[in-house]
């Protein structure tokens, strides 16, 4: 019931410090997201996102407040185990999901492949897209349950 009243207060304190400001401030705990931030291309990428999502009348409320509730629910068991395979490519200084915490999914679902990269945040997708992009497509050639950081993985 709280998350009706929760969503707008968010979109003003967003919009209240400013897109940019606001997040620089959520950014700043990991170096790794405020380096990756403090490039223009990402910031115009993350800000322009942030606005459209958080924006009067968008697409938010209805989402996120859905989404919060989920996030503090359990996984269904089949959730961790598609029939496909899983690869967990981490920016290892994301503020939001520690490390240890993307472990212990990795070991709940030991299929899951862990590809760690110690010098990165939440903002790796930005930061490091090439690399991805890379990374999903040699995905296959990955055991289930492989475990490696960036700096093995084969180019």
């Amino acid at each position: 019931k709280v998350l009706a009243f929760l969503t707008p207060a968010v979109r003003r304190t967003v919009f209240g410090y400013g897109v940019d400001r606001y997040l620089r401030g959520v950014f700043a705990s990991s170096a790794a997201d405020a380096r990756a931030f403090a490039d223009p291309e990402i910031a115009e990428a993350v800000v322009g996102g942030v606005a459209y999502t958080f924006s009067a009348g968008g697409p938010s409320d209805a989402a996120f407040s859905a989404e919060l509730a989920f996030v503090h629910q359990d996984w269904p068991e089949p959730l961790g185990r598609p029939a496909c395979p899983v690869t967990l490519i981490h920016g290892e200084q994301d503020g939001n999901c520690p490390c240890e915490t993307a472990l212990d999914y990795c070991a709940l679902y030991p299929a899951w492949r862990y590809i760690g990269y110690p010098d990165e945040g939440q903002l790796l997708a930005y930061s490091r897209w090439r690399d991805i992009f890379d990374l999903i497509e040699a995905s296959g050639s990955l055991a289930p349950g492989e475990r490696i950081r960036s700096e093995t993985v084969p180019t």
